[in-house]
């Protein structure tokens, strides 16, 4: 009954052009939106930028921000180009359904000929991954993760990279080991990737289109949620193989869907939410996947969890009157405890913590995390990944100065698939017009 009442929901939103919180277009289960960003050589935004796709389906100009949103794009993977004052410029972009791809096109960066830059961009959740979109889950000593959008090339041809000749949705840094974690939801794998020979080590067979992961409270498993299914693998992370599966009741509550976003919480539980307009928080038995409680109704939200696993935070997308909220968790239950006036000045959905659990980032702002009504300051960008303390965050083009928000680099590639070391001294930049992984040192 679920499946069906959303169908209605959606051919009623379709009648109208515009989905509960206002926001036009993605009214189609098989169309989705191209959100355009275009600057110059020193990040400036662009206007008057003609913006095009090929195979051709919409254009437009970019406004006085430098942005312009090409909607009810159907479902598919373009060349998006922008042509201003005889300069071009080009990037890759895969359509989803319902979704918001977010792209960035550089003109006359590092990398480009003849005022040239080449760029890609990726699905990031309404936003723009998380998304997808991009995933800013919790961090521990420093690590940080990101999940959603592909990436662009802006010139990276001197820096080491890990070839591992896949699409790769999700990038997640192991907080011990020296690995880093890619999920290939076009494959179905998991790739475990040797951070000392920079190679990938080991691929598994992990499910149906696995799109996220989290990590339980003793870092032994990592927990895949399978979009395509209603299986969440746990892996063993020292065996590098699947230990185990988690079948879960994706019917209960008001919204249905597959898992698409998971956090493993305290109490021996997992939280996980699926893809839609409107989503539930199902939290569920991380043993045996029963149901014990659902709570909310979020617009396409993102999740993150404190390293001690009691508190949730959820982001929601950049629709009108989205916002952070944060849930206190246990076996018994999820309880708001917390949440944000409206957010989204910057867009998306995802959320990320500071290793000490002290910062959390959304919507290109900073918040307290003991209270979401204190906003400590803004960024130009949405924040994917977050060092130990908040002191130096990274958004889907740049490095920023967690404490003053300024920019401190400029990253050599556009890309909302990233991770942070542990330490956080390095970012992992996935590229997806290469499938390599570029080593990056902050």
């Amino acid at each position: 009954m679920a499946h069906w009442r959303r169908v209605v929901l959606g051919l009623v939103w379709a009648g109208l052009l515009v989905d509960c919180g206002g926001k036009k277009g993605l009214t189609s289960f098989d169309r989705g939106e191209l959100f355009v960003a275009a600057f110059d050589a020193k990040s400036q935004p662009l206007a008057n930028v003609h913006v095009s796709t090929d195979p051709e389906t919409k254009d437009g100009f970019t406004d006085e921000f430098g942005s312009v949103l090409l909607d009810q794009i159907p479902v598919g993977t373009y060349r998006v180009l922008g042509e201003r004052d005889l300069q071009h410029a080009s990037s890759s972009a895969r359509v989803t359904a319902g979704e918001t791809t977010q792209v960035d096109l550089l003109f006359g960066r590092i990398g480009g000929t003849d005022g040239e830059g080449n760029s890609s961009g990726g699905a990031t959740g309404s936003s723009g991954g998380r998304p997808s979109t991009g995933r800013g889950g919790a961090t521990s000593a420093g690590g940080g993760s990101a999940r959603g959008g592909a990436t662009g090339m802006g010139g990276s041809d001197t820096l080491p990279y890990i070839d591992v000749a896949t699409q790769v949705g999700a990038l997640v840094a192991d907080p011990e080991r020296h690995y880093l974690y890619a999920l290939d939801s076009v494959n179905n794998n998991m790739l475990f990737i040797n951070l000392d020979s920079n190679q990938v080590e080991k691929t598994i067979f992990v499910g149906s289109k696995p799109v996220d992961l989290d990590f339980d409270a003793a870092n032994k498993n990592a927990y895949v949620a399978n979009w395509g299914s209603t299986e969440i693998a746990v892996v063993d992370l020292e065996a590098q193989k699947v230990a185990r599966s988690v079948f879960v009741d994706t019917t209960l509550g008001t919204w249905e869907g597959n898992p698409y976003r998971l956090a493993v919480t305290a109490g021996d539980t997992l939280v996980f939410t699926e893809e839609d307009q409107w989503c539930d928080l199902k939290l569920v038995n991380s043993t045996t996947g029963v149901n014990i409680a659902v709570a909310g109704s979020l617009y396409q939200p993102d999740l993150a969890v404190t390293k001690d696993r009691g508190t949730l935070y959820v982001g929601e997308s950049g629709s009108s009157g989205s916002a952070l909220t944060r849930f206190s968790v246990d076996s018994s239950g999820l309880t708001q405890v917390d949440a944000s006036g409206e957010a989204g000045y910057a867009g998306g959905r995802v959320v990320a913590l500071s290793g000490d659990d002290k910062y959390v980032f959304f919507s290109g702002q900073k918040y307290l995390a003991t209270n979401l009504k204190s906003i400590l300051g803004k960024f130009s960008e949405a924040i994917y990944a977050s060092n130990a303390d908040g002191s130096v965050v990274v958004g889907n083009k740049s490095v920023f100065n967690g404490n003053n928000f300024a920019i401190t680099a400029v990253l050599p590639i556009s890309t909302t698939v990233l991770a942070m070391s542990p330490d956080g001294k390095t970012l992992y930049l996935y590229d997806t017009a290469t499938s390599r992984i570029y080593i990056y040192d902050i």
